[in-house]
């Protein structure tokens, strides 16, 4: 029994021991030669760039820009792939020895500019991929040297070529890629920006690129700038929003104002103050163009700037909107129409510690309405299409209020109440050439009265309604600053005291006949009463 309790033992121990050898790692021999970078690949790989937003999609309606620096050779040691040797440009230095974890910051990019060895490649098909063909081995330095205006612009980084992909657990399995693909993410810079006028009528309902206005009429402007996506995660060191008018805009300063969110009392953003450090923007106005400077207050370490506070009021995508009023002066050309340049500028730091200053600004993707201003010509004849000088007109608004000009001013205002009287409307005379021009009228159904006829003629009995836009005003030339008008009517006065025969079959025959039949008979009348009274 014993005999049998030890052998079962035994059995045991051993079964426990094979088990035991079996979990234990076996040292395998494999085929270690590594893969031997190809040399006639040296001269003829590639790097192919395909520009992706945050969030990984392709960014295909874009032009781009690179730039790519060769900063290293690279050669094979002990025909290993993860023993490279890294051999630096001349004039070329980093903090640390150059290894795959170096990164793109710790070159000094006015080293790397001075090795003139840069390779310049442009993408304008809207496509986001661009390409550089034929390299030859080496670290490359990639930058993006030119960015779109509504594209902050990407990290620069690093790219081995040919680059080691491991496919397998053994360096037996490790491959080169002599063609190789980056996919370098930027984030959009998505704000946009927007001009409408709020208190003007347009000259059409569907039609919101123009409208038409008097000398002197206040026209009230709402520019909406949306802050991009990404406004509290991008270091913006400044973000100016700014409106330029032409001359024949005025501006009143005092009118500005900006709100976020919506425009109402509750939303006003607060004006900077320099004493106590507080505030959400900083203005700088005049009659001819604002500029609005939103707080961007920035921390910089060693030179660059890693932090950003901005107001607790403003978040990514918010919505500002700057309300102001603007004059049209007298000097604005009649049918010429007149914009304001509206446009969003910014500044940035990238992570790396590139200060960018795009060149191009953001402007709005829909035309920004003109204020346009028209005026109405008339000439007065005689009865032989002669010019009659020194006739004296007025005009009256659609609603029949006579209309007063200001000459000092430039301002058109419509009478009302007691003032509303032919002597106290603005009055324009007939030259010699007869002509009579009313200028700086906004289009609309308007009526013109003579309130005085040329010495010997007879005075217009009723107003004469005309039409102003676009198709009976004129032009002026901007060189020579003479006006053309582009059709006028003709207003005939006839002398007070001229007597005209009407023409056969016209009303007044039957007068002249109906008149001489009623003398006819009063004198047969007479005739017969004589008589009876000779023979009595």
């Amino acid at each position: 029994m014993k005999i049998k309790n030890l052998s079962k033992k035994i059995t045991a121990f051993l079964f426990a021991f094979v088990l035991l050898i079996c979990m234990l790692p076996i040292n395998v021999e494999a085929d270690t030669t590594p893969a031997v970078i190809d040399a006639n690949k040296n001269g003829e790989s590639s790097l192919t760039i395909n520009k992706r937003d945050e969030n990984g999609d392709a960014i295909t309606d874009k032009d781009l820009e690179y730039t790519i620096y060769k900063v290293a050779d690279i050669s094979q040691t002990d025909e290993s792939p993860y023993q490279l040797e890294y051999i630096l440009a001349s004039g070329l230095t980093t903090p640390e020895p150059l290894t795959a974890k170096t990164k793109a910051s710790e070159f000094d990019m006015d080293d790397v500019k001075d090795l003139d060895n840069g390779i310049v490649k442009t993408n304008t098909n809207g496509t986001g991929v661009l390409k550089f063909d034929n390299l030859a081995f080496g670290i490359y330095l990639v930058v993006e040297s030119g960015t779109p205006a509504d594209v902050i612009k990407g990290n620069d980084f690093l790219v081995s070529i040919p680059m080691s992909t491991s496919v397998g657990t053994d360096t037996a399995d490790t491959e080169w890629n002599y063609d190789v693909v980056a996919s370098p993410k930027n984030v959009i810079m998505d704000a946009t920006i927007e001009k409408t006028i709020e208190n003007v009528d347009t000259n059409d309902v569907e039609d919101t690129s123009w409208y038409s206005a008097n000398y002197g009429d206040v026209i009230q402007y709402q520019v909406k700038a949306t802050l991009p996506s990404s406004f509290e995660k991008t270091l913006y060191t400044t973000f100016t929003i700014k409106d330029t008018p032409p001359s024949v805009l005025s501006i009143d300063p005092d009118s500005i104002k900006v709100y976020v969110g919506s425009v109402g009392d509750t939303n006003l953003l607060e004006l900077y103050d320099p004493e106590t450090g507080e505030g959400d923007y900083k203005i700088t106005a005049s009659e001819t163009g604002w500029t609005i400077e939103l707080i961007l207050a920035t921390t910089k370490t060693e030179g660059k700037v890693t932090s950003k506070t901005i107001s607790t009021k403003l978040n990514d995508g918010d919505e500002i909107y700057i309300v102001y009023d603007a004059t049209l002066q007298s000097s604005a050309s009649i049918d010429v129409p007149y914009k304001n340049v509206v446009e969003i500028d910014y500044e940035y730091t990238t992570i790396d510690g590139d200060e960018v200053d795009p060149e191009d600004p953001i402007t709005p993707e829909d035309p920004e309405p003109s204020i346009i201003t028209y005026s109405y010509t008339l000439t007065k004849t005689d009865d032989e299409d002669a010019p009659l000088p020194d006739a004296v007109f007025v005009i009256m608004d659609s609603k029949g209020n006579y209309m007063e000009y200001d000459m000092t001013d430039g301002v058109w205002t419509s009478l009302t109440g007691t003032k509303n009287t032919i002597d106290n409307a603005h009055t324009v005379t007939s030259g010699s050439d007869g002509v009579v021009t009313f200028t700086g009228l906004k289009e609309g159904t308007y009526y013109i009265v003579e309130k005085q006829a040329p010495a010997d003629y007879s005075l217009l009995k009723d107003p004469i309604e005309v039409l102003i836009n676009g198709d009976t005003t004129g032009t002026t030339n901007t060189s020579t600053g003479i006006f053309t008008p582009k059709s006028r009517i003709n207003v005939v006065n006839s002398l007070a005291n001229s007597w005209v025969l009407p023409s056969t079959g016209e009303f007044g025959i039957y007068l002249f006949t109906i008149g001489g039949v009623i003398l006819i008979a009063a004198a047969i009348i007479l005739l017969s009463k004589n008589k009876k009274k000779n023979n009595a």
